[in-house]
């Protein structure tokens, strides 16, 4: 079995080492120098190059769970596998949780008020006041939703098809949206990048969740209207924003995302691929995929994940 490699930044060593914990066997090629004829591919945001230079590959296996950024490149009649939480539900459960427990706190006006020696203690708002909207109910949605319901908030999600989920409000399709929109304090993304999804943020989203409401994107960057975004902080209707995805990433120096006030910015930190896991996931799936078994995470290229 030939497997070829890519990930711009990653060390295919550090990776052979994890895989072969599972896989004795298997060696991995960096793409670029080894020959046609490989078998599969073990890739994250590979050139289309790869595809061109290895035409004979039996499937595509990619070292993350969002794939928007692989099917414009991968060849449509090649099975493209995605990874499934693999500890990253667990990470984005925490990043959202310190965002919301941080503004519900106002550490952010604590911590200014440090600066100035001001002794202000603020009222403790309520946190049935703070309902928490996810976009998006899948494996890292849920794990996300579970959390804030441990905490005391009460959660609201939204997803296409109908299916009601225990001690939830739950909505579904364009009108559940538009329902679920003006419940929601703290309104958080986590939809897969599609077509459907694509700036599916803008200001009619925006303007319709209560004023002072906060933001958390931790999807894709292409699902928000910067300039959107911008307005809605910049006249009040938002009263803060976590981003940690982007359209164009790194983020350029320029962008006023980095500068405004009311926005934390971090470097698609969310939800790391932890290596050993992910190696094991992958390994198992190669080794199904292989025998002719059946493998989770095929991606539907009809709805994009």
């Amino acid at each position: 079995m030939r497997v070829v490699f890519y990930s711009q930044g990653e060390d295919m060593q550090q990776w052979q080492a994890a895989l072969a914990r599972h896989m004795p066997d298997i060696r991995l090629e960096a793409w670029e120098a080894a020959p046609a004829g490989a078998d599969y591919a073990i890739a994250w945001k590979p050139p289309a190059l790869l595809f061109q230079q290895q035409p004979d590959l039996k499937a595509m296996f990619a070292l993350g769970a969002g794939v928007d950024a692989l099917i414009a490149h991968c060849p449509a009649t090649l099975p493209l596998i995605r990874l499934e939480d693999s500890g990253m539900a667990t990470q984005m459960a925490d990043y959202a949780t310190r965002m919301i427990l941080d503004w519900f706190y106002r550490d952010a006006d604590y911590r200014q008020q440090q600066k100035q020696a001001k002794w202000l203690p603020y009222a403790l708002d309520d946190k049935q006041q703070w309902p928490i909207g996810i976009l998006g109910l899948g494996q890292l949605g849920s794990v996300v939703a579970q959390r804030c319901q441990s905490l005391g908030f009460p959660v609201h999600g939204w997803r296409n098809s109908p299916e009601a989920i225990p001690g939830m409000t739950t909505h579904w399709g364009g009108a559940g949206l538009q329902e679920m929109l003006p419940h929601c304090k703290v309104l958080i993304n986590l939809l897969p990048l599609t077509p459907q999804t694509s700036n599916l943020i803008n200001r009619d989203v925006l303007d319709r969740l209560p004023k002072g409401a906060f933001l958390i994107n931790m999807a894709r960057g292409a699902q928000v209207v910067d300039e959107d975004l911008l307005a809605a902080l910049d006249r009040g209707q938002l009263a803060g924003a976590a981003l940690d995805v982007f359209r164009q990433e790194p983020l350029p120096a320029t962008h006023p995302f980095w500068s405004h006030p009311a926005i934390r910015v971090t470097p698609h930190v969310a939800g790391i691929t932890p290596l050993h896991d992910a190696a094991e996931q992958i390994a198992n799936k190669l080794q199904a995929f292989d025998a002719g078994k059946p493998v989770s995470g095929l991606v539907d290229r009809e709805r994009g994940y």
